[in-house]
């Protein structure tokens, strides 16, 4: 309570005293027998008594004004007895509306209480802790899809959130729609390079070196740090190559004739294929030569002067290892992870162009789904990597000040966070990202996850204690490590409770039958314990706001709730029809006949 609620209270209940004790101190200072007051009508008397001696009477208003007004200012200021082990306790209705203004229009959906939603407002970040199938997506992910109208960008496993929401986000929010998924060929597509423009001699080699360090993570050993730092450099040079190739018509006449089969273009895959399977045929002295060795081709693109000096400046230092077993080992190195990933056929197509712009998503309302099969999330650490990474990157170039067109905020739903791998971009920047309108949720499953070691894809102790020290609203959902519960228990706080003991002497003599006795103490008590924790229902969950009393909140699970239920009702036909709440069967059948989800159509067939 504040002080203002406080000293409110306090004149508002000393009037009240005044009210009923100015009577009795009137007669008290009249020498009335107090005693026997209630044999008079007191009012009567009073009035009586304040005809006859007005002066006593206002003499006896001040004084129990006064007295009143001290008492219940002394009661209401006076300081509570400390308690030994502390006072931990759940939030209450005030504290969620007054101190914490969860109850609002917008914001992030992070609980409910009885009916109402809590909803997280401002620029700060969320996370949620949460094991698999614990209902994450069905009371995040979902929910906030169908609520929020800002752009947004989200990590879809299984494409769930792209078939329930994606129709509702396109044509009642009326957003510009798109699914990234590089495991279908229904999908939009996604080139990284497209960001990265070759003319631009200030920012290329910045732009290069970015997505250089994902494929290529300085981490491991000395010899692995070596091989890998060498065969970014690798990389760098070859995308300086293809551009220089692509600039070419009479090279790219000549690898149309010799290469039906491939399609160059700007693109980590045409990387892949000048790597591998380029090849060059001339003419000489009228005997047709065919280049297919890397190393050949090169040294004729020289020749003829196809390349650039800063090409060639960038290659120099693969080309001119001396070394077979050192040169092979940073051609292997740089292969692998594009070999691994840009090699099968439906990604290549996915990743050949782009049907979205990353700078977008605060120029204009948008959302791009992020669709991952559960089955594929282990292989699709690179590409996942480079999307987010590459999102926030091109989205901390400038403020909102300083262009008037990044007019929107934009709420980015990282699921499955540990599946992108370790972010260099989000480690170092997670404390000025809320300044470029981009919100944060980061959902994982426990600790572990964020805290294993940097070369294993995770943030180390540190790294995942700056992260989760930059989030000051936390979720929790039943804990399946006894770790993680012990240390949300020790959070949350501790409780001092009083604790009856009783104990009995049995006596011989006078006092035959014995004595019985007690003993009241105060005990420390954890306000939830780790095993009440590890407990919660399935509907249940913890929400920690820093600074503030923990919550305990009910999961806002779309399928029960009648206002996400309505939302899907307005695209969905069949759900229209359905009266009340429709069954699991009733939502899967609209789902998997493609009512709630959008048709995608690219711009060039895939």
């Amino acid at each position: 309570m504040s002080i203002r609620e406080k000293l409110f209270l306090s004149i508002f209940f000393s009037l009240i005293i005044t009210y009923f004790t100015t009577g009795l101190l009137t007669l008290k200072l009249n020498h009335f027998d107090v005693k026997s007051l209630f044999e008079y009508a007191s009012i009567d008397l009073t009035y009586q008594l304040f005809l006859q001696n007005y002066t006593l009477f206002y003499k006896a208003l001040g004084m129990s004004l006064a007295g009143s007004f001290f008492f219940t200012l002394s009661i209401a200021f006076f300081p509570k007895k400390e308690t030994i082990h502390g006072k931990a306790r759940f939030a209450g209705g005030d504290d969620i509306k007054n101190k914490m203004n969860l109850y609002q229009d917008s914001g992030i959906i992070v609980g409910m209480i009885g009916k109402k939603l809590l909803r997280y407002a401002g620029k700060q970040f969320v996370s949620v802790a949460a094991g698999t199938r614990s209902g994450k997506g069905a009371s995040l992910l979902v929910p906030n899809l169908l609520d929020c109208e800002d752009s947004c960008v989200v990590m879809d496993v299984k494409v769930e959130n792209f078939m329930i929401t994606s129709k509702y986000r396109k044509y009642i929010l009326e957003q510009e729609v798109y699914l990234f998924n590089p495991f279908s060929y229904e999908t939009h597509r996604y080139n990284p390079l497209d960001y990265i423009n070759m003319n631009d001699i200030t920012n290329r080699d910045l732009a290069l070196n970015d997505i250089g360090n994902i494929l290529y993570p300085q981490k491991g050993d000395s010899t692995t740090k070596f091989f890998q730092g060498k065969a970014r450099n690798l990389f760098i040079g070859v995308c300086y190559l293809c551009n220089d190739i692509l600039q070419s018509e009479k090279t790219m006449k000549m690898i149309n004739e010799q290469n039906n089969d491939l399609d160059l273009n700007f693109s980590l895959p045409s990387i892949l294929d000048i790597a591998q399977n380029l090849s060059l045929s001339y003419d000489d002295d009228g005997e047709t030569e065919i280049l297919s060795d890397f190393d050949e081709i090169v040294e004729y693109l020289k020749y003829e002067e196809v390349i650039s000096s800063r090409t060639i400046q960038k290659l120099n230092a693969y080309m001119s290892t001396k070394a077979e077993n050192t040169k092979s080992g940073i051609w292997s190195t740089f292969i692998s992870p594009l070999e691994e990933f840009f090699d099968i056929d439906v990604t290549r197509a996915a990743t050949k162009t782009s049907d979205f712009d990353l700078r977008e998503v605060r120029k204009k309302k948008m959302t791009i789904y992020v669709g991952i099969p559960s089955d594929h999330l282990n292989k699709c650490e690179l590409i996942l990597n480079i999307f987010w990474s590459q999102l926030i990157n091109q989205n901390l170039s400038e403020f909102p000040s300083e262009n008037t067109e990044l007019k929107h905020s934009c709420l980015l739903l990282m699921d499955e966070f540990s599946s992108m791998g370790y972010m260099d971009v989000l480690a170092k920047t997670i404390t000025l990202i809320a300044g470029y309108d981009l919100r944060l949720v980061i959902a994982y499953h426990n600790n572990a996850q964020l805290e294993k070691p940097i070369a294993e894809g995770g943030y180390g102790k540190e790294g995942a204690k700056n992260i989760l020290s930059n989030i000051p609203c936390k979720i929790y959902f039943a804990q399946e490590l006894n770790e993680d519960a012990k240390a949300l228990s020790e959070t949350m706080g501790y409780k001092t409770v009083k604790q009856k003991s009783r104990n009995r002497n049995s006596g011989r003599g006078v006092l035959e039958h014995g004595t019985t006795g007690g003993q009241t103490t105060e005990v420390k008590r954890a306000l939830m314990l780790p095993q009440e924790i590890r407990g919660l229902k399935f509907t249940e969950s913890l929400v920690l706001i820093t600074g503030e009393k923990p919550i305990k909140a009910k999961k806002p699970l779309y399928f029960n709730e009648n206002l996400f239920i309505n939302k899907l009702k307005m695209v969905s036909p069949y759900l229209r029809n359905i009266k009340g709440i429709p069954t699991q069967a009733q939502f899967e059948k609209s789902f998997q006949d493609g009512e709630t989800k959008i048709v995608i159509n690219t711009k060039e067939k895939i």
